[in-house]
């Protein structure tokens, strides 16, 4: 459990939304939507418990040590990203600040807080405007599949 002077930081790559080699976006308009309105809940949590989420916006190679040395971080915890590009940033970050601890945990988030936003989602899939019926052809034409997955 964090002291209510540690801060909470969460960072979004911009180059999430741009098009990669493929033409595709590691994050399209609805996952966006729905880490976003995770990471709203989640806040609100952390405030219940005295706590703010900090969401920075900028390359994590550049962001984190900026405030690891703006607000004196001793240690800098994620939850593992399989991916390649997530393994080189890690290793790279750890590499610019050698006196910091970096610990990563094997979980699937660091935190439940989209929960509620997910279940009302899919209740507004399933019984409200019944978008579950086109399923297949959205998932098939668009990266909406990759947010819907994510519940």
């Amino acid at each position: 459990m964090s002291n209510t002077n540690d801060p909470i930081n969460s960072v979004v790559d911009p180059r999430w939304f741009q098009s990669g080699p493929l033409q595709s976006k590691a994050m399209g308009e609805h996952r966006w939507r729905f880490l976003w309105q995770s990471l709203i809940a989640l806040e609100r949590s952390l405030r219940l418990l005295g706590q703010r989420l900090h969401i920075a916006f900028g390359e994590p190679e550049k962001v984190i040590p900026n405030l690891v040395h703006q607000h004196r971080i001793a240690r800098v915890i994620r939850s593992r990203q399989p991916g390649t590009q997530e393994t080189g940033q890690w290793q790279w970050i750890k590499g610019l600040l050698p006196d910091t601890l970096f610990q990563q945990f094997e979980t699937l988030s660091l935190f439940t807080g989209g929960e509620k936003t997910g279940l009302a989602r899919l209740q507004e899939l399933l019984f409200g405007n019944h978008a579950i019926d086109n399923y297949k052809q959205t998932r098939n034409e668009s990266t909406y599949w990759l947010w819907f997955e994510l519940l």
